[in-house]
Formats: C-alpha cells, sequence, structure tokens
C-alpha cells in the first residue's frame, strides 16, 4: 500500500503533466492516508519556501484547498462532492473526530487546517451568494486563530505554517470587514427609503437594488440579504452576536442587552 508521501510525490508529478483532476484525487488519497494512520505532524524531507508550511500534511492540505480556490478548475460542492466533504470535516462545526491531533504541534497543526477550511468555505459560500454562511465561517477561522497568536498577525520572523496561514487570517479579516460593510451601506439604504430590517443575519429583504459586478456590469438584485448581526445597542456587526430569548434582536454582550433593555422590552415581551 502506498504511504502518504508517495501519494503526495504522485500528485506532485501528476500537476506537472497538467492532469488537475488525477492530482486533485491524488491529494484527497494523500490527505485520507496521512489522517488514517500516519504521523500527522511529520515534515517534509526537503527544504521548503518560507511562505508554505513544513509539515508534509498541512503542505498537502495548502494544495488541496487550493483547488477549490482557483476558479479555473470549478471545485465546489456539487463538481466535487466528496473532496468537499473532506474539506467540510475540519469545519468547527462538522462534529468530526480530530483526536488523532494530540500534542501541542498536533493542536496546532489542526487549527491550522480547520483556519483553512473556514477561508475556503467561506469563498464557496460567497460564490454562491450565500453571504451569511460565508461570515459564520470567516469568524469560525478567527475564533480559531485568537486561540494562537502567531497565526493572528504577521511578523517578521514568521515562516512556514504560522507565515501561511497568518497569511490566510488576515484574508479571512478582509472578508469578513468587506461583508460587515456591505451589511452597514444595505442598513443605510433600507433606512433612506424608509424601509426597515436588515439587523439579522440571512434576514432577506424584498426590496431591488442596483449592483455592480467585478466585470463592470450593472444588474439588479432581487433581494437584499444580511450577513451579520447588528447589535440592537450600539449597531456593531458581526457574524457571532448573542440573539436574545425573541430572535428578534441580537447583541455584542451582556452589557449591550441591558442598556437595551428598555427599548426592547415590550418587543421583546410580545414576541415570547
Amino acid at each position: 500500500m502506498s504511504t502518504g508521501f508517495a501519494l503526495f510525490q504522485h500528485a506532485e508529478i501528476l500537476y506537472s503533466q497538467g492532469k488537475v483532476d488525477e492530482t486533485f484525487e491524488a491529494y484527497q488519497r494523500c490527505i485520507k492516508k496521512v489522517l488514517k494512520n500516519e504521523l500527522l505532524t511529520a515534515k517534509l524531507p526537503h527544504a521548503v519556501p518560507n511562505q508554505v508550511p513544513q509539515e508534509f500534511l498541512g503542505y498537502a492540505w495548502m494544495n488541496f484547498a487550493g483547488f477549490f480556490l482557483d476558479p479555473n478548475f470549478n471545485y465546489t460542492q456539487d463538481t466535487a462532492p466528496e473532496a468537499y466533504k473532506l474539506l467540510h470535516s475540519f469545519c468547527t462545526s462538522s462534529g468530526r473526530d480530530h483526536s488523532r491531533f494530540r500534542g501541542t504541534q498536533g493542536q496546532i497543526l489542526l487549527k491550522a487546517m480547520q483556519i483553512v477550511a473556514g477561508l475556503t468555505l467561506g469563498l464557496l459560500a460567497w460564490d454562491k451568494s450565500d453571504r451569511a454562511t460565508a461570515a459564520k465561517r470567516y469568524q469560525e477561522a478567527l475564533d480559531i486563530a485568537a486561540t494562537h497568536p502567531p497565526f493572528n498577525q504577521i511578523l517578521p520572523a514568521s515562516k512556514h505554517l504560522d507565515l501561511f496561514v497568518a497569511t490566510q487570517v488576515q484574508q479571512v479579516k478582509d472578508n469578513l470587514e468587506i461583508l460587515t460593510q456591505k451589511d452597514d451601506d444595505n442598513a443605510q439604504l433600507l433606512r433612506a427609503v424608509g424601509f426597515g430590517g436588515g439587523q439579522l443575519r440571512k434576514e432577506v429583504l424584498n426590496l431591488p437594488q442596483m449592483r455592480r459586478t467585478a466585470t463592470g456590469e450593472f444588474v439588479v438584485e432581487k433581494t437584499i440579504t444580511s450577513a451579520t448581526d447588528a447589535c440592537a445597542h450600539c449597531g456593531s456587526r458581526a457574524a457571532k452576536l448573542r440573539r436574545c430569548t425573541c430572535r428578534r434582536v441580537a447583541y455584542c454582550n451582556t452589557e449591550c442587552q441591558k442598556l437595551n433593555w428598555k427599548t426592547h422590552k415590550m418587543a421583546c415581551q410580545a414576541g415570547r
């Protein structure tokens, strides 16, 4: 039976030959083999650039996710369901067992793979216009990064896994900021036309609006969908705010909820 590293080498050869589908499949087999019964934190036997992981599994995961991220390949949940299932298994809400990632280095590598999965799943959701799910995946990735400081910021001394993941985290932050800003813009538009709403994640509002696409074309979107929640007290937006028990509003924290109680009290009691 081939080892994970042998499968990895085979994938590299296939890619050099321009065999994209075969390469993608080989990377999946490689990752599954290592996850099943090989040393997860093993390093590559040769030097690699500072921008990429030294860990063999981390390097393979980077390349695997890259196939989803490259629009020229068109790998999605619909076109590559088994590969998507593997990617999604590292989503923090998947419930999959990752107990083989033991020790400090194993846990760091697991977090790195979860962050890369979060970014990739977020972009795939965004491509499907599911902005709410995209924001959720980005927030999950940021929550993981917050538990390991070297992933949170690119420093002069950063290299290999730390540098690679910190670069991914910066993209997550940028993408989430874009989604949040668009929600703010949509909320202002709704207020300007006397149309309430748009404060809760996944809330769909039937208000047509003109949007310019990446190619410069103008299109009419039939609805406005919120990707993030807005705090009913201070207005701050995020994909991970705490909803009131009535589910009508969300808050940053208990303090914001207490400060807003006089305003929300009647509506909250009516909604129960």
